[in-house]
C-alpha cells in the first residue's frame, strides 16, 4: 500500500507466512496412523510488516526512514528438534523491530 503526495511517499508492506502442520501428523493421517505425540503439531499464520516514509529533497536527494517488523511480532516456537533457537530463521523474522534511515543521491 503506498500514498504519494508531493514529494512524500509513505508505503506499508505486508508479509503473510501461512500456517502449517507438521508433516508427521499428516503421514501418519494418510497411513490410518494414530497422531503422533508432538510439542508443536501445527504453526499458526504470522503476519510482518513494514512501513517506509520517504521525503525527496530537491531534484537530486530522498531522506527515507524505515520499520521493519513494524508490531515486533515474536517468530514461533518450531519445537526443539528445530535449529536456530526452536524456530526457522530461514522463513521468520528472528531479529524483532529494526529501524533504518537512508539518504540517497541521484545524479
Amino acid at each position: 500500500l503506498t500514498y504519494r503526495s508531493g514529494s512524500f511517499t509513505a508505503s506499508l508492506r505486508w508479509h503473510h507466512i501461512g500456517e502449517m502442520t507438521n508433516s508427521e501428523t499428516e503421514i501418519r493421517a494418510i497411513n490410518n496412523q494414530p497422531a503422533p505425540s508432538l510439542a508443536v503439531p501445527s504453526v499458526s499464520s504470522e503476519d510482518y510488516f513494514e512501513l517506509t516514509l520517504q521525503q525527496q529533497l530537491g531534484e537530486h536527494f530522498d531522506l527515507s526512514l524505515g520499520i521493519f517488523n513494524l508490531t515486533d511480532k515474536e517468530p514461533p516456537f518450531l519445537g526443539s528438534a528445530s535449529s536456530d533457537a526452536n524456530t526457522d530463521a530461514r522463513t521468520y523474522d528472528v531479529m524483532g523491530r529494526r529501524y533504518f534511515l537512508r539518504f540517497t543521491a541521484r545524479y
